[in-house]
């Protein structure tokens, strides 16, 4: 089967998460600064069109590897309506990113695939932001892999210039995954919303409201980022709702030591930021 199209399906993280209200439909009011970042599921499209059009295997892939209902065969669906056209290849996905780990790994996949439709079957930009809401809170963050402020659920962005560059990253798995919806259940039940955040100017000074309920749910997380303050990074924190977190150090000498520390208690990577055309800095 020849190769038509590999690309990777970069996963994020949130260098801040905060909850600053409550719609009446009880999702949450989102005030988030996210980054995509170079560890990703690798995505081959082959010219085969024989079904299921999905597969997934590696380290973090599902026991069931062939898999026809996700948020990938959705978005292929809502191409496919839109464009009027048949998808014809199969889709192989080499899973690298963490299920369950505040990471996005499968709408990342999701808006890869997304992308790559966008070009050969010449869907407007407008059209594609439409379905990347529809594939999830964090699919126009994802589609457009740009540092951005994201507001509301996740779905609006808004560009944001970094104070700096973000090279050397150390991202460390617990190896047990969290479900979003018990982590803001727990939020819900458990915590009083600041409708009044204020975010601090200084990135080491960001937080996640969601630590908390995600440690009360999993103590791993708890030990874990005790573990990486104890490396000295620039900062550290959560992302999104767990159980993946993250340290920023000033060199790659830093990051090492802190891989070799913690990296077999957990599953570690080291990784940097993503960087596209549009992305600035202060």
């Amino acid at each position: 089967m020849a190769i038509i199209h590999q690309t990777t399906a970069h996963a994020k993280i949130n260098l801040a998460l905060n909850i600053i209200g409550r719609y009446d439909n009880g999702y949450h009011q989102l005030d988030m600064i996210n980054i995509s970042i170079k560890l990703g599921d690798i995505i081959t499209l082959l010219d085969d069109n024989t079904r299921p059009i999905y597969q997934c295997v590696g380290e973090f892939a599902p026991q069931n590897i062939v898999n026809t209902d996700n948020i990938v065969i959705k978005t292929i669906k809502l191409c496919e309506n839109w464009a009027n056209k048949v998808f014809p290849y199969k889709i192989h996905v080499e899973k690298m990113v963490p299920v369950g780990a505040g990471l996005g790994g499968a709408t990342a996949q999701a808006c890869a695939v997304l992308r790559f439709l966008a070009n050969l079957w010449a869907i407007p930009a407008e059209v594609c932001y439409d379905i990347a809401g529809q594939i999830g809170a964090d699919g126009p963050f994802c589609y457009n892999q740009q540092p951005a402020q994201c507001l509301g659920v996740g779905e609006i962005i808004k560009p944001i210039m970094l104070p700096q560059k973000y090279n050397h990253i150390l991202l460390a798995y617990p190896h047990s995954p969290l479900i979003t919806a018990d982590v803001f259940r727990h939020f819900a039940q458990h915590y009083t919303i600041n409708t009044h955040f204020t975010r601090p100017p200084n990135p080491s000074e960001w937080t996640n409201d969601l630590t908390a309920p995600a440690v009360a749910l999993n103590p791993t997380i708890g030990e874990l980022l005790q573990q990486l303050q104890q490396t000295g990074p620039l900062m550290y924190n959560m992302s999104g709702s767990g159980s993946a977190c993250f340290a920023i150090y000033p060199n790659q000498t830093a990051c090492d030591t802190a891989f070799h520390a913690l990296n077999g208690k957990y599953r570690c990577f080291i990784t940097g930021q993503v960087y596209t055309q549009n992305t600035k800095y202060i």
